[in-house]
């Protein structure tokens, strides 16, 4: 398995597919296994490079605390351990927290942005309900699949949950062979979250950028795209409809469509 030594911790990362490289960066308590459902699409067309944050998968899970900024400088030493000079960037959720910091380092190196499903922190954050980030956050007492079963509800759209059973017995069954999160990494990375805050830094980002989000998001709502597209100097925003949270699973082809069209028009 490949590990890149980078500072503190080894992350640990997979490469599918040959030509410019694409990096993918998970959200909370996911890696690589998140991008699974684009590795098909993508793979063909870029090197594709997907990998498990600080905390997560089988990367090193230390102590906390983490910061949105220390796992941006974890991705700028995994692409220097990979002799990247230029990529496009992908984040999704907190991956999309990274992914903005990342920008705001290499500034030069981003080819182009993709920021999907996430916030920008700060003041300038719109939250979902008080009530829905609390169940998402409290895993007590509940075992691998009962955490799962209960996430699901609160990661897709109604639609989904209702009418896609094939949609969500995939999820289900992805979420079986992943490495178990420790608690400590999950609250620190759930920490890092709440202590992001690049609210007054959007308009620094030079990237070429693309805001993906979904309209029935209960976690992170779409208003946060909208609000977010106003302050990017060079940005472009599209809202997919009956999609939750894990838009690139719901929306797949169209996610894959949309995001690839972005990036060939900046090759």
């Amino acid at each position: 398995m490949p590990f890149a030594q980078c500072s503190d911790i080894d992350i640990y990362y997979e490469t599918h597919g040959s030509g410019f490289p694409v990096l993918f960066i998970s959200g909370l308590g996911a890696g690589t296994w998140a991008w699974e459902p684009q590795v098909p699409f993508f793979s063909r067309r870029y090197r594709m490079i997907v990998f498990d944050n600080r905390g997560a998968g089988r990367t090193s899970t230390p102590p906390g605390p983490y910061s949105i900024e220390q796992m941006a400088l974890d991705t700028v030493r995994l692409l220097h351990s990979l002799d990247i000079e230029k990529t496009f960037v992908a984040g999704l959720s907190m991956g999309g927290m990274i992914a903005q910091e990342l920008a705001l380092i290499l500034p030069h190196r981003i080819q182009g942005l993709v920021l999907a499903a996430t916030h920008s922190g700060g003041n300038m954050r719109i939250s979902g309900s008080d009530e829905v980030y609390q169940r998402l956050m409290d895993n007590s007492g509940l075992g691998p699949e009962e955490i799962v079963d209960k996430n699901i509800p609160i990661l897709f759209s109604p639609e989904s949950v209702t009418n896609r059973p094939k949609l969500i017995q995939a999820y289900r069954e992805r979420q079986k062979d992943i490495p178990v999160q420790p608690e400590h990494a999950f609250a620190a990375q759930q920490a890092a979250i709440q202590g992001f805050d690049c609210s007054d830094r959007l308009g620094k980002i030079q990237a070429p950028t693309l805001l993906l989000a979904g309209e029935d998001d209960q976690l992170i709502p779409a208003d946060n795209a909208r609000r977010m597209a106003e302050h990017i100097p060079d940005s472009r925003i599209k809202i997919l409809p009956q999609a939750g949270h894990l838009i690139h699973m719901e929306q797949l082809d169209e996610f894959n469509q949309t995001v690839n069209e972005f990036f060939q028009a900046r090759l």
